[in-house]
């Protein structure tokens, strides 16, 4: 299959601190495996038809950062995101820093207040997936529908950790918890950076639990290329009703072809939908 995914970002600022994000994405893949490492959260747009995907504003005062959006997403506005494993990827299940249920990448309408100093950082913020409609029953953008979203953590020059919480006051009881760490060596070569979390809570009764560890090396083979292996686990065993856990397996190459230009071939494994896949992305930015 070819599928394609277009992103225009128009990156706006008026003090030189302060930042308005606005982007245009438009793109032809279907969500068919959201929820098993699929595609993100908030974003199944199978039809060609150009949305706006990012429309927020943020601004310093002092060390607190505040963020406003009338559509944004979860990380946006987190003071830092506790995993090197990078979003360009194979599967977004790897990329959630070992705690999917916390770093759900929530999106819709939303605010939140970041605040950093010396490393130490800490944030609170909230989005609604579904605030226009909300709105428009009047309801707002502080319904049954909204998560909120706490996070306190450390980053220093190599290495980071993080603890976070996520829920929600809607009837399914959604408390969900997480720890993550991640590490990188000062130069590239062998060793790679090493990024693990766990995340726990429970979903409308059931307990849940999920972890992943993701390995990165840089400059591998030549300068600006790099490889990278993630295992991990859902772990949403009883929601999904079977007990077990749902391991998922990728593996890839990034060739930096040019300055604008990135080819990543790469393999994946889906034990609880008993899928195997292989994949090549190529990326184009300008």
């Amino acid at each position: 299959s070819f599928n394609y995914d277009l992103r225009l970002s128009f990156l706006t600022s008026f003090t030189g601190k302060d930042l308005l994000k606005t982007t245009l994405r438009s793109g032809n893949f279907n969500n068919a495996y959201a929820g098993v490492g699929g595609l993100e959260y908030g974003y199944a747009n199978a039809s060609d038809a150009v949305e706006v995907n990012r429309l927020f504003y943020q601004f310093p005062v002092g060390d607190f950062k505040f963020s406003l959006g009338a559509v944004t997403r979860q990380d946006d506005m987190l003071a830092m995101f506790p995993s090197l494993y990078p979003s360009d990827s194979m599967l977004d299940m790897t990329t959630y820093a070992g705690a999917g249920g916390v770093y759900n990448l929530s999106f819709g309408s939303g605010a939140g207040v970041s605040y950093s100093k010396n490393g130490f950082n800490a944030t609170f913020l909230f989005v609604t997936p579904n605030g226009a409609a909300s709105q428009a029953a009047g309801d707002g953008v502080i319904n049954n529908s909204t998560n909120y979203t706490a996070q306190i953590g450390y980053a220093a020059t190599n290495w980071g950790v993080a603890a976070g919480y996520t829920g929600t006051d809607n009837a399914l009881d959604y408390d969900q918890y997480g720890l993550s760490v991640y590490w990188a060596p000062a130069e590239s070569g062998f060793v790679p950076s090493i990024s693990a979390g766990v995340g726990f809570g429970d979903i409308a009764g059931f307990d849940t639990q999920s972890w992943t560890v993701g390995l990165v090396w840089s400059d591998v083979i030549a300068k600006g290329n790099s490889a990278g292996f993630a295992i991990g686990s859902e772990g949403i065993a009883g929601v999904q009703g079977d007990g077990d856990e749902d391991i998922v397996l990728e593996g890839y190459y990034k060739f930096q072809a040019t300055d604008n230009i990135s080819v990543t071939p790469g393999l994946f494994y889906l034990d609880g939908a008993d899928v195997f896949g292989a994949v090549v992305k190529t990326t184009f930015t300008f």
